[in-house]
């Protein structure tokens, strides 16, 4: 049927996804913790944590000794949940864009309608991306973000955001999220059309799963070059807090400030009420609150001031390690499924 077959990008674009995201995730942990750890306040000289994180296997090794092992798959719900929405339509609607825009078949196509795909589909998705960050960053000293309450899981996490900082807290970051989905969609999916049919063209591979398997590693290790900058901000953003104004609070005591991420989900309304009013007569000096960013181009230029500009691409080989698989796994079971599912109104593709 036509309106299965159009569904059909989309369908196998979010599976794939998933389990893409399901395999790699304890390599995102890391990379998060990494991208979040070292941030500076506004002076510029204070440290507000520690630094005790020295790569991608010191993560691991501390949180599984620290936290339980477990902890490198919390935020995977969100996760699952996001590349459900997420991979589903930017896949779907990236394929979709190709055959329906007047133009004919080249680059500059490819990356325009990848461009647009990630975009749209990471603005949907944020809320999903919010919620992974924020648990994933719980329980974390390299971050300064030690959490209060016991109540860790997504609904829990979901309703503190909501409750603490209303509903644009879902949608913090979205503008540093849309540009790195742009980026990382706008080259991993033309590199790697464009690398598969250069293996075709040159005879070097056939269709297969060898070809697929190369393809998606130079897909990987391009879209992980030109995003990793965009990442590190949109994590930051992301991991921030900004509360909402307690009741009866006057615009000259209004007052914003960096809290944890892993404030106590558990905390009531009225202990809420009574946090956000102290904080709102005087500046927070604890350790865990810090400046907000205003946007994601302060955000880059704060870090590139306070740390350097290699902070941008902290956590890259965490990025790198899970990018790569990331992008085998997803393109072989995106593969396997189009030869599994072939169109109706055609014959299958050919089994290599």
């Amino acid at each position: 049927m036509p309106l299965l077959d159009d569904l059909k990008p989309f369908v196998f674009g979010g599976m794939a996804s998933c389990v893409a995201e399901a395999s790699t995730f304890p390599i995102d942990t890391a990379k998060t913790r990494l991208q979040l750890q070292g941030q500076k306040t506004e002076d510029g000289d204070r440290k507000p944590q520690q630094r005790p994180y020295r790569g991608t296997l010191d993560v691991w090794r501390r949180v599984a000794a620290e936290e339980g092992a477990t902890t490198l798959y919390r935020g995977l719900p969100p996760a699952l949940l996001r590349q459900a929405s997420y991979g589903t339509i930017k896949f779907g609607l990236y394929h979709t864009a190709k055959e329906l825009a007047p133009m004919p078949d080249s680059p500059a196509k490819n990356v325009l309608c990848a461009v647009t795909s990630g975009a749209v589909a990471s603005a949907i998705a944020n809320p999903t991306d919010v919620l992974k960050v924020r648990l994933q960053a719980r329980d974390s000293a390299a971050t300064g973000m030690t959490p209060q309450g016991k109540n860790t899981g997504m609904m829990a996490c979901f309703a503190d955001i909501h409750r603490r900082e209303g509903v644009r807290g879902l949608w913090r970051g979205v503008a540093p999220t849309a540009q790195r989905a742009a980026v990382v969609a706008g080259v991993q999916l033309p590199v790697y059309d464009a690398s598969k049919l250069f293996f075709l063209r040159r005879g070097m591979l056939a269709d297969g799963a060898a070809n697929h398997l190369v393809s998606s590693f130079c897909a990987g290790l391009c879209a992980c070059l030109a995003s990793c900058p965009v990442d590190v901000v949109r994590t930051r953003m992301m991991g921030q807090r900004k509360l909402r104004d307690p009741p009866g609070a006057t615009t000259a005591k209004k007052k914003n400030f960096f809290l944890s991420a892993t404030t106590s989900y558990s905390l009531g309304a009225a202990a809420a009420s009574s946090s956000a009013s102290s904080a709102a007569k005087e500046e927070p000096s604890s350790s865990h609150a810090f400046r907000v960013y205003k946007n994601s181009l302060h955000c880059f230029f704060t870090t590139v001031r306070t740390e350097g500009f290699l902070a941008l691409y902290k956590g890259f080989v965490p990025s790198f390690m899970r990018m790569g698989p990331w992008n085998i796994i997803f393109f072989l079971v995106y593969e396997q499924l189009k030869r599994e599912f072939p169109p109706s109104s055609g014959p299958p593709p050919p089994r290599r």
